[in-house]
């Protein structure tokens, strides 16, 4: 006996219902890969595992990202705009804007010390940039969001010009990286103490 109308509608209704929506897949996609990439690394992540890892099929990996380099793109999108918002949440805690530097100083140090996996990550990218050209776009393109949010910070606090909240974000980044290679081989290598003071050195050295 034919389906009638009214059961076709109902079925069409169900199968609407229970397909997942577009940004709970690109959302469940990047909490695979963030898992997946800090656990292996970038050149031993596979999207087919990122895949498995959602629930869905490699296909709808590239129907949101279209390389793994997108998909490692937008998962450092998703954390700079996560550390801005931090930022922003300290800062509105903050009466003199003299107190930026020590907001940005604890909380690069706390980066260090909890993210270390993810700063792997990045020294792992700038390891191949010089050889890969789509490396070397992905750090760029990481670097460029990650300075333009600090920078815009520190020059909004009236502390310094454009340029000198650039060589300081540079050079702070620079001291991130470092400390968080050295936690990797040895997590008791340097202390809070250590890093907190060595960044504050380094901000203040361009902003007195």
């Amino acid at each position: 006996m034919p389906d009638s109308t009214a059961a076709r509608s109902r079925r069409a209704l169900s199968r609407e219902r229970v397909r997942p929506r577009r940004d709970a897949v690109r959302s469940a996609i990047l909490q695979a890969a963030s898992q997946h990439f800090l656990e292996v690394g970038y050149r031993s992540a596979r999207l087919e595992t990122i895949a498995h890892l959602a629930g869905f099929t490699k296909g709808a990996i590239y129907s949101n990202f279209s390389s793994k380099q997108e998909l490692v793109l937008a998962l450092a999108a998703e954390r700079i705009a996560d550390y801005a918002r931090q930022m922003e949440t300290r800062l509105d805690h903050s009466t003199d804007p003299a107190q930026l530097l020590d907001v940005l100083v604890e909380h690069l140090a706390g980066e260090v010390l909890e993210e270390t996996a993810w700063h792997t990550l990045v020294a792992e990218l700038a390891a191949g940039a010089a050889a890969e050209p789509a490396l070397r776009e992905l750090c760029r393109s990481i670097d460029e969001r990650l300075r333009s949010v600090f920078t815009t910070m520190l020059t909004a606090a009236g502390l310094v010009d454009a340029e000198q909240a650039t060589r300081a974000i540079r050079s702070l980044l620079a001291a991130v990286h470092g400390f968080a290679l050295e936690l990797t081989v040895d997590r008791k290598s340097v202390s809070r103490n250590d890093i907190t003071r060595t960044l504050r050195a380094i901000a203040l050295a361009h902003t007195t």
